[in-house]
């Protein structure tokens, strides 16, 4: 079973000026990652939850002053890292690396400090 936790970033971002590889890096260190804790521990204990989508939707800087764009940045984490993560047991790269990463619905690979 997946649970799906949708969130709106309320941080823009200039797509010019950042790779999508910089804002999902940064909407995982920034955004997700510091209400981790807080979203899990409101999930009965009881549920059987196999891994946790956090999606988020980034609000993007329009360069041509017209309509407001967006991306989905979604990670897909396993349940047991999830929580293992959120007690500060595992880094955010080693539950990236056993989870997925989706921008706009494709799966990218996702270094942190490379992205940086």
């Amino acid at each position: 079973m997946v649970l799906q936790i949708t969130m709106k970033n309320s941080r823009r971002y200039d797509p010019d000026k950042t790779s999508l590889y910089k804002r999902a890096a940064l909407t995982l260190d920034l955004f997700v990652a510091p209400k981790m804790k807080d979203v899990l521990d409101a999930v009965p204990s009881d549920l059987p939850v196999d891994y946790y989508d956090f999606s988020v939707v980034n609000p993007l800087l329009s360069t041509s002053g017209g309509k407001e764009r967006s991306e989905a940045i979604e990670f897909l984490l396993p349940s047991i890292l999830a929580q293992k993560f959120a007690k500060s047991e595992i880094t955010n790269q080693e539950l990236l690396d056993k989870g997925q990463v989706l921008v706009n619905g494709v799966r990218i690979a996702l270094n942190l400090q490379m992205a940086e």
